[in-house]
C-alpha cells in the first residue's frame, strides 16, 4: 500500500476459523432380534380382521449409546419381504407395526422395492437404550391363497431410515422371522368339487363324486387328510363310500 511520501509498507493479520458444527453422530446404534415373538409364525387363512391379528416378527431397536448424546431417531422402516409368496399375496395383508413409539402403524407393500413400508414414524429410542417393535399381519382379502407360501420379513441397516440428528445404525446382518411365514389353509367345510351322477342299482357312478376341505372363500386345505364318509337319505344304499383325503381331495 502506498503511504503519503511515495512510500510502500506491509501489515500482517491472521484469520481463525472456527467450526461450531456438532460432531458426527455415532455409528452404533443396532438392530437384533428380540425375544416375544417365537419365529416362525404360521397365519391362518381365516385371519381377516385386526381383531385376530397374529404377531409375526420382532425386533429390538438399540442405541449404542456412544458419546454423542444424541437419539437414534426413526422417520421410515422397510421390511424386506422374500419367500414363495406372491406380490399379491403379499399385499393381501395388511402389516401392522406396534412398539412404544408406533401404535397400530399400518405398513405397505411396495412391489417394486420388494419391501413392506412404514412411512411417516416418530421412533426415538434414548441414547443409549432400546425399544422392541413387533409386526403383525391379517388378511384383508383371503382369497386364492396357497397352502404353505411364505412371507420371509427381514430388516438390516438399509432398511431403517434415521433422522437428520440422530444416531445412526452401523452395518448389521438382516434380522429375519427364520424360515418364513407360511399361510395355512384352515379347512372350515366340506364341499363337492364334482357332483355324483349315473346312477344305476349294482352299478358304479357314471361320475364318482369329488370332495375338497376348503376354508369359506374356496381355498383348499391341503393339509387335510381325514377319511370322507358319503351317504345319502333315498333309497337303497351306497357301497365303496369311504375314502381319505389326499392333498385337501377325495
Amino acid at each position: 500500500t502506498d503511504d503519503q511520501n511515495g512510500g510502500t509498507y506491509e501489515k500482517e493479520f491472521s484469520i481463525t476459523v472456527t467450526d461450531n458444527s456438532p460432531p458426527a453422530p455415532d455409528t452404533d446404534g443396532t438392530i437384533t432380534a428380540a425375544a416375544g415373538v417365537t419365529e416362525p409364525v404360521n397365519i391362518p387363512s381365516t385371519v381377516n380382521s385386526y381383531g385376530t391379528a397374529i404377531d409375526l416378527f420382532d425386533f429390538t431397536l438399540t442405541d449404542g449409546g456412544g458419546g454423542d448424546g444424541l437419539p437414534m431417531n426413526i422417520i421410515a422402516l422397510g421390511i424386506s419381504v422374500t419367500g414363495t409368496s406372491t406380490a399379491a399375496e403379499r399385499s393381501q395383508v395388511t402389516w401392522v407395526l406396534n412398539g412404544p413409539d408406533a401404535a397400530s402403524v399400518t405398513g405397505t407393500y411396495d412391489d417394486q422395492s420388494g419391501r413392506i413400508v412404514f412411512g411417516n414414524l416418530t421412533i426415538s429410542v434414548a441414547d443409549g437404550g432400546n425399544e422392541d417393535y413387533t409386526i403383525s399381519g391379517y388378511f384383508n382379502d383371503n382369497t386364492s391363497l396357497t397352502e404353505g407360501h411364505t412371507f420371509i420379513l427381514s430388516i438390516d441397516k438399509t432398511g431403517a431410515v434415521t433422522g437428520p440428528t440422530s444416531t445412526n445404525i452401523d452395518d448389521i446382518s438382516p434380522v429375519t422371522n427364520q424360515g418364513g411365514t407360511a399361510i395355512d389353509i384352515t379347512a372350515t367345510q366340506l364341499v363337492f368339487t364334482t357332483s355324483p351322477s349315473g346312477s344305476v342299482s349294482g352299478s358304479p357312478l357314471q361320475t364318482q363324486p369329488v370332495f375338497a376341505a376348503q376354508d369359506n372363500t374356496g381355498n383348499t386345505d391341503v393339509d387335510f387328510s381325514e377319511t370322507i364318509t358319503l351317504t345319502h337319505n333315498g333309497a337303497g344304499s351306497l357301497t365303496n363310500n369311504t375314502q381319505a383325503a389326499s392333498g385337501g381331495v377325495a
